[in-house]
């Protein structure tokens, strides 16, 4: 049986990975080969990955996922994963943020999917910009600093080619290919830019994925009114639509919890329509605001526990991380207009921020 052996150091933790998929190899790979480069950690961690027998399954550490019936095995291999290996990277908030560098200052642009985060980090980085993350933003929670985190970027491409591993029409491209200089150090965040995207608040579409098929759970709604649910992967994935009363997520929350060893992903999936054809605005903020547009996009399925059970706290320690960043609510419009704003206030001096 051939066999691919290798080792990353992804922030806290010394993944030692084996697999005898030649594919997930390469996928993986391709997104995290930065990670071989960086200094070996003191917690190490060894992940199997066994696709192509009668018994497909993942092993982190000891724990054991069986994927025998699972119909995209790639997908749920790579996700269970990630979700271990982040889990554990436990002195880092994750937040859902492009991240580039300039003269030591960390420059962040937060917000939803498909609110054009990648666009502009990667006109930052063509600018000259050295570049940390298209989407993971790692800021460590005692440090106060953001860390290189550069898997490849996810672009929207009109065509891919036959094998070419792809999100919808988004497919991954490397800083190489880009040819963007890539940040090897962690840097304090100057700046933070904060897209607003007008969403749906009168109803919640969720996308719901289980690392086992879970049947169980939808029984527990019963009392969420006019609720949809449909299944878009068998039993795996699921989506629910409902309507977004306090009542509603807390019941809905409750019910994840409940769940939340065997939950691979809850993602909002309400369609984000950003108008690029008018005048952007672009208005400074305080850091507390700021950080609750932070909170709105965080990466929670590794801080579930932690958001859902004490939010009040975790804005106080994200707010004091964030205290010397100039924040800044940004409602997109025309890209150009919206880029050179933003150049001209994160290229002024710091006398002249305000």
């Amino acid at each position: 049986m051939t066999s691919f052996k290798d080792r990353y150091h992804i922030l806290d933790i010394s993944v030692q990975l084996e697999t005898d998929s030649a594919e997930f190899w390469q996928r993986w790979n391709g997104e995290y080969r930065y990670f071989k480069k960086m200094s070996p950690t003191t917690q190490y961690l060894e992940c199997k990955v066994f696709l192509n027998g009668l018994e497909p399954n993942v092993a982190v550490g000891t724990q054991l996922w069986t994927l025998e019936h699972t119909q995209n095995l790639l997908g749920y291999a790579f996700q269970i994963l990630l979700q271990e290996i982040f889990r554990r990277n436990t002195n880092f908030w994750w937040i859902h943020a492009g991240v580039v560098e300039q003269q030591g200052k960390g420059i962040l642009i937060s917000g939803p999917p498909g609110s054009g985060k990648t666009t502009m980090t990667l006109e930052l980085a063509r600018r000259g910009c050295r570049f940390l993350s298209d989407d993971f933003c790692p800021l460590h929670k005692k440090q106060g600093l953001v860390y290189p985190f550069p898997r490849r970027l996810w672009m929207v491409q009109s065509e891919k080619a036959n094998g070419t591993w792809a999100r919808g029409n988004k497919v991954p491209v490397s800083a190489e290919n880009l040819q963007i200089q890539v940040a090897s150090a962690p840097v304090m965040p100057k700046y933070l830019f904060c897209y607003e995207i007008p969403i749906n608040e009168e109803s919640c579409e969720l996308e719901i994925a289980w690392l086992t098929p879970d049947h169980t759970w939808m029984k527990e709604l019963k009392n969420i009114r006019d609720m949809k649910i449909w299944q878009v992967q068998g039993a795996w994935v699921w989506r629910i639509q409902f309507p977004a009363t306090l009542e509603n997520q807390q019941d809905l929350h409750q019910v994840l919890s409940e769940r939340a060893h065997n939950l691979l992903n809850a993602l909002r999936m309400d369609s984000l329509q950003p108008n690029f054809q008018r005048e952007p605005e672009i208005q400074h903020i305080s850091v507390l605001d700021a950080v609750l547009y932070v909170l709105k996009n965080f990466k929670t399925i590794w801080h579930f526990s932690e958001v859902f059970q004490n939010p009040g706290q975790i804005w106080l320690e994200l707010s004091q991380c964030l205290q010397y960043t100039k924040c800044y609510r940004v409602v997109p419009g025309y890209f150009s207009t919206m880029m050179e704003e933003i150049w001209e206030i994160i290229s002024r001096s710091d006398d002249e921020i305000f």
